[in-house]
């Protein structure tokens, strides 16, 4: 079964059991370890808000965003 999200603004449709580690592992390309980071230990830079609510790095294996949810994903740049 599937369910439709918004991701950046943008209709996703994905599987009922999809967490945000799998959504940040497709979208990335970077494998993530059950705590939110790379296998090296590293951050990726990456925030993620559910529905408006920023959801700590190491819960992203177990968060399941629900049908109609949002997901805003937002990387740290370099600059100044």
């Amino acid at each position: 079964m599937n369910t439709t999200i918004t991701i950046n603004g943008k209709p996703h449709t994905l599987p009922t059991k999809t967490t945000l580690r799998d959504i940040i592992t497709h979208i990335t390309g970077h494998t993530i370890t059950p705590e939110g980071r790379t296998p090296t230990g590293t951050s990726l830079g990456i925030a993620i808000a559910l529905n408006n609510e920023i959801i700590p790095r190491n819960n992203w294996a177990t968060t399941i965003p629900g049908p109609n949810a949002r997901i805003e994903i937002v990387t740290a740049v370099q600059g100044g």
